[in-house]
């Protein structure tokens, strides 16, 4: 699907698929509107077949209830919450059903508000930026490989070779999930920028330049999306594969708004500083009238006294 959402100023296409090596789609993926903002979610489920696609469905379902039924001014916070929020119902779950206890998920949310994009992580699933034909990993993955990078013990470039690199270090469905991962500073996107939110089963397939070299053509965001899942595929498609294309699509309405609002602050500027020096001209000149007035009453004294 490839639909504009002209309130929020901007369209979207997505993609998932089984890959070429599972017999189940373990991925799941949502976007929806509340009064917090829109929505996009990725998650991907692990615990087996059964259990990684029932955990990435409880999942989704749980941060959607969450962020409809709460509303909040701190955007980030709400991200968190709706990410705790989902890891007890996941593992509420697993109390009523046993047989699929030790299932969990990884999860990125990308909330929009206000034209600003605040996001949140748990896992390796990502968030890329993709701008001016430059694309830049947003999020750091929960994962073994990324703890040995962080100590320089393995470079990026081997890190996707290592034997452990599918092995991450928090989840939703564990008693002691970590605190999720959120942005520190919402993003402002230009006109024309990108957003991707991803499972590794893309990035694991399919390398920035190529990522890159979709992005830049002028296919619609759905095809953009199904070209990465073929390439992820074609590459071997070993994993689930799921992404979401995030395009910044200001109108021309915001456009107009957004001069107007530049230059409205321009022009209160002038105003102010234009009624200051003719408050500064009148106080001179009704000065100088006194200061001439009471010199002339003094020659006049001085005329009359002589």
């Amino acid at each position: 699907m490839n639909p504009e959402i002209k309130k929020y100023n901007f369209q979207f296409g997505n993609a998932t698929d089984v890959g070429r090596k599972r017999k189940v789609n373990e991925d799941y993926f949502a976007n929806f509107d509340t009064k917090n903002g829109y929505v996009f979610v990725v998650c991907d489920g692990m615990g087996g077949h059964a259990g990684g696609e029932k955990a990435s469905r409880i999942a989704v379902k749980a941060i959607k209830k969450y962020l409809i039924d709460n509303i909040s001014h701190d955007p980030s916070h709400l991200l968190i919450n709706s990410i705790y929020y989902a890891n007890e119902e996941i593992i509420n779950y697993t109390l009523h059903y046993p047989e699929f206890k030790g299932m969990g998920t990884t999860c990125i949310i990308l909330l929009q508000k206000d034209s600003k994009y605040y996001y949140a992580h748990v896992g390796d699933s990502r968030l890329y930026y993709y701008s001016g034909n430059e694309i830049i990993r947003l999020t750091k993955d929960h994962s073994f490989v990324q703890s040995l990078i962080d100590m320089g013990s393995l470079s990026e470039k081997n890190a996707a070779n290592h034997p452990r690199k599918n092995e991450i270090t928090n989840a939703l469905g564990i008693e002691n999930m970590k605190l999720p991962t959120v942005c520190k500073i919402p993003l402002q996107p230009n006109n024309g920028d990108c957003l991707i939110l991803c499972t590794d089963g893309l990035y694991g397939m399919v390398s920035e330049d190529l990522m890159k070299k979709v992005l830049y053509s002028n296919k619609t965001l759905t095809e953009q999306a199904d070209e990465l899942v073929l390439l992820a595929n074609n590459a071997g498609g070993f994993d689930n594969i799921t992404l979401q294309i995030v395009k910044v699509c200001h109108n021309q309405e915001t456009i107009n708004s957004n001069i107007w609002h530049f230059f409205s602050k321009k022009i209160y500027i002038i105003i102010v500083l234009v009624f200051i020096f003719i408050s500064m001209v009148i106080g001179f000149y009704f000065n100088y009238n006194s200061i001439v007035h009471i010199n002339w009453q003094s020659v006049i004294i001085h005329l009359k006294k002589t």
